[in-house]
């Protein structure tokens, strides 16, 4: 009861009314979370003053809905479920993550002399939240807060390569992917190859598939979970893209930016 006790003598005296169905749920997924290991039902029920009954059940609907795992044995054992871990990272990716990025986009633009940008995938591909101007402006750069289609963004293909197979498979199945010139790639398969190799290169490239004479790089912004969460990308001057040392130099320094980025976001190395 110690647990529970405290929390209850901390309460504001502003507090709502009690719901109590509520409150034990609550007692529940808090307990387990302040238990290095999971815990029976006669645990709970003896340490939170649920009845067995009504313990039980809460439990068996925490568990359906993934709030809770399982741990058969001789007496089932109940710990926190993958659920709550959705729940944080979608906390995490709701927090603002352009006031964080800015010093970073106007560091990355002065270095490489390129747009700098912060791109976020969406369902239907990424979406520029936030960008900074070189002195020397590009002709032609994606348009803020407007998504673009997941095969024809450098951030987008970072984004979509730090998936999960499946969950890549999936979004590229259901995807539109358009063309706009003629290295835009639509083929499905040949796609998904192309993000296997993104993964392993760390970062992602776009040679004149948005537009012509424009050439991009984005590498992968990762939160304190380890998740991908945002990329970091640059927009330029196609011309620079095809002379390889000057393509090694700006890689190098996108993928710093990103470092950079992730750090100030939590991300452990």
């Amino acid at each position: 009861m110690a647990n529970r006790t405290n929390r209850e003598a901390g309460a504001s005296p502003s507090r709502p009314p009690a719901v109590p169905a509520l409150e034990r749920v609550l007692d529940i997924l808090e307990f387990l979370g302040d238990l290095e290991g999971p815990a029976t039902l006669k645990e709970l029920s003896k340490a939170l003053d649920i009845p067995p009954a009504s313990a039980f059940r809460i439990v068996r609907q925490l568990t359906a809905r993934e709030y809770l795992k399982e741990y058969p044995g001789t007496q089932s054992r109940f710990g926190l479920g993958f659920r709550l871990l959705t729940l944080s990272r979608h906390l995490v990716r709701q927090l603002d993550p352009v006031e964080v990025a800015r010093p970073v986009l106007k560091t990355l633009s002065a270095r490489c002399g390129q747009t700098a940008q912060l791109g976020l995938l969406q369902r239907d591909g990424v979406l520029y939240v936030d960008q900074v101007l070189p002195l020397r402006p590009v002709s032609i750069i994606a348009p803020l807060r407007t998504v673009i289609p997941v095969n024809l963004s450098a951030s987008a293909k970072v984004l979509l390569a730090f998936l999960s197979d499946t969950e890549r498979r999936e979004y590229v199945q259901a995807a539109t992917l358009e063309k706009r010139t003629a290295r835009s790639l639509q083929d499905r398969d040949a796609f998904l190859e192309q993000l296997d190799r993104v993964r392993l290169d760390g970062y992602a490239v776009d040679i004149e598939e948005f537009a012509i004479g424009i050439g991009c790089l984005a590498a992968p912004v990762f939160d304190h979970a380890g998740v991908v969460t945002a990329a970091l990308g640059i927009t330029g001057h196609v011309e620079e893209y095809l002379d390889p040392r000057r393509f090694a130099e700006l890689a190098g320094l996108v993928r710093e930016a990103a470092r950079d980025l992730s750090a100030r976001l939590g991300a452990r190395d």
